[in-house]
């Protein structure tokens, strides 16, 4: 499962997800940016892996926090397109 980072330094990297749990994601690149926790909103995936999130049983509590929305994916690049991101939900 794969995933572009859409804000902060990092900005335009594709990582492999690590884990993820409630509101935050882990990546798993073998360099510093695996130390770091990104909120579900500051991550894109494609339509399969961001169904497989959401179906997974132990995301009850992000689905509750975050509401999946589409995200431009504005890059000009080969490969997986990653049209799809969390939006915190107003409570």
């Amino acid at each position: 499962m794969k995933s572009l980072i859409t804000k902060g330094k990092y900005k335009g990297i594709v990582a492999e997800i690590g884990q993820y749990c409630n509101d935050w994601f882990t990546l798993d690149t073998g360099t510093e940016i695996d130390r770091k926790i990104f909120s579900p909103s500051s991550l894109a995936f494609n339509l399969s892996d961001i169904t497989e999130i959401s179906s997974d049983k132990g995301a009850g509590i992000m689905m509750g926090i975050f509401e999946i929305v589409t995200y431009h994916d504005d890059r000009n690049i080969d490969g997986p397109v990653f049209n799809w991101t969390f939006k915190k939900r107003k409570l």
